[in-house]
């Protein structure tokens, strides 16, 4: 619902309305377009890796459970989120210094790329927080504390924005392709000629 209300957004937005003054080639814009695409599968992946993480964990228990099964549930839902945030982290740096060295002078693509990687290392930070926070202090909490709370929902938050801003980056490139351009040119003559 989120990815949906953000490309209503720039699909109303102001800017949308106008031309693209810049486009990308075809050639540059399907390895983009092809990896946005991929972040944005990694990024879907890793908040459903994440969710079930801490879904479990409030309803089982940490890892200090004495049930061997929980123990091993919850450690076969944190390792891939961990192991997926290795691989959501190439394709953000991959993507966003490709949309910055070959498109810098495009700004809707320049402006999500670079709060792709703001955003990044925030991300990694509060992630290495809410393992040490969680996972780490507080096995033996009988309810979560406010550093915990604190600290999971603003990783919830950041991987949201993490997720909407690889939506904006992806709706972009497409806008900004000739590919798009050349569909939006023949749809406009279309509708000049019928008229």
């Amino acid at each position: 619902m989120f990815c949906v209300l953000t490309a209503i957004a720039v699909f109303t937005s102001r800017s949308w309305l106008a031309e693209p003054a810049d486009k990308i080639s075809t050639s540059d814009a399907r390895p983009l377009l092809r990896h946005c695409w991929m972040l944005l599968g990694a990024l879907f992946l890793q908040l459903i890796l994440g969710a079930a993480f801490r879904h479990v964990w409030t309803k089982w228990g940490p890892f200090g459970s004495d049930h061997w099964p929980v123990q091993k549930i919850v450690h076969i839902l944190l390792y891939p989120h961990i192991l997926n945030a290795l691989l959501v982290t190439a394709l953000v740096l991959y993507v966003s210094v490709r949309a910055l060295s070959k498109h810098a002078n495009i700004p809707h693509l320049r402006r999500p790329a670079v709060w792709l990687l703001v955003l990044l290392i925030a991300q990694l930070l509060l992630g290495v927080c809410a393992y040490f926070v969680r996972v780490v202090q507080g096995v033996n909490e009988a309810q979560p504390t406010l550093a915990l709370v604190g600290i999971t929902v603003a990783h919830m938050a950041v991987g949201a924005l993490i997720l909407a801003l690889a939506v904006v980056l992806t709706i972009q490139s497409y806008r900004h392709s000739w590919d798009s351009a050349r569909v939006l040119v023949f749809d406009r003559r279309r509708e000049a000629a019928t008229a």
